[in-house]
């Protein structure tokens, strides 16, 4: 929490500007607030985070009362449950039965291939990593996965919040949300995931040409300094497993005088690569520098419980 919190400023907030009513129909999700809501649990995070959970809330007027009685510093939304939260201990049989799905994106998680920042430090650039993750999370969530009720949210510090709300996600068990995870993460902690060469998988494709075709790749690969040096494009060229290829990209970068160029003869090259491979019936490849991406982008996936 931030320190000299002015609690008086934030009760004034709940008085007059916090969207009470907006944010129960929201969470109502068309049924009846005062019949659904009873089950979801609310959870306000007080000063030196200690934690009040387990609260209930069917109508504005209540939901009001107790932000600008206890002025929380912060408000939890968690599951709804199969009884009331408040009534927990007089049920054995007390669990959620729904939850909005929710992917947490950070740019800590870029820390690896950040060239231009680290830790808490953020610039114009970072938040490119944050524009490209965005476009690409929405694309497949929705193609791949059908779900139409999407939430972006900032997260208040480095990064954002999905929110995946249609009712079939909010109905996922902690296996199903478990395999929307696996399908999406192409990293476990800071270990890579091989791609079979000779298959690429069509979630990777979408991925790789949401990248390619967003606006935002060219300028952060400029600022990255991924091609000003060698230092820093020969790690890039590792994820090549194509020898042949690997070393006549850097023959041509070394004799290229400018980032702009090498990267403009790495996308040329995999055009190419891609026309005949299509040619051929096959899947292309992805160049290296997308790869180094695609293997960052959902390192952090936050699926409740």
């Amino acid at each position: 929490m931030a320190e000299n919190f002015n609690d008086t400023w934030l009760k004034n907030y709940y008085q007059h500007f916090y969207p009470v009513k907006s944010v129960l129909k929201w969470l109502s999700y068309g049924k009846k607030p005062s019949e659904y809501l009873q089950y979801r649990e609310f959870a306000f995070i007080l000063k030196d985070d200690v934690h009040y959970r387990y609260l209930t809330f069917s109508e504005a007027g209540q939901f009001r009362k107790e932000l600008e009685r206890v002025i929380p510093h912060k408000v939890d939304l968690g599951a709804v449950y199969n009884h009331p939260p408040k009534d927990r201990l007089k049920y054995r049989d007390f669990k959620a039965e729904e939850r909005e799905l929710v992917f947490d994106i950070d740019l800590t998680d870029y820390d690896e291939i950040r060239k231009c920042c680290s830790g808490a430090n953020v610039c114009q650039s970072c938040w490119r990593w944050m524009t490209i993750a965005v476009k690409v999370l929405d694309k497949l969530l929705r193609n791949h996965f059908g779900f139409q009720k999407i939430l972006w949210v900032f997260s208040g510090r480095r990064g954002i919040h999905c929110w995946v709300a249609d009712e079939s996600a909010r109905k996922l068990d902690n296996t199903g949300r478990g395999a929307v995870a696996d399908y999406l993460s192409l990293i476990a902690g800071t270990k890579k995931v091989e791609v079979d060469p000779q298959f690429t998988h069509p979630m990777m494709e979408d991925a790789y040409l949401e990248i390619m075709n967003c606006g935002e790749i060219d300028n952060l690969v400029i600022e990255q300094k991924w091609f000003d040096s060698s230092e820093n494009w020969l790690p890039i060229l590792e994820s090549c497993k194509d020898q042949d290829m690997r070393e006549a990209l850097n023959d041509g970068f070394e004799k290229l005088t400018t980032p702009e160029l090498r990267w403009k003869l790495l996308k040329r090259r995999f055009d190419e690569q891609t026309r005949e491979t299509l040619d051929e019936r096959d899947r292309p490849d992805i160049p290296p520098s997308a790869k180094i991406f695609l293997n960052h982008l959902f390192y952090n996936t936050l699926i409740p419980d």
